[in-house]
């Protein structure tokens, strides 16, 4: 599970949003990354 902020998450829609308006056949780029960590106790 990914959490974002409701200012980031409202941020993104509304690009979106924005961009499905301005032409509806556009393709939306996902510009996303997670990055896992794993910590070993010595």
């Amino acid at each position: 599970m990914t959490l974002i902020d409701e200012k980031d998450y409202q941020a993104g829609v509304e690009r979106l949003e924005t961009e499905f308006n301005s032409d509806p056949e556009a393709g939306i780029v996902q510009d996303f990354a997670e990055l896992h960590l794993i910590a070993v106790k010595k």
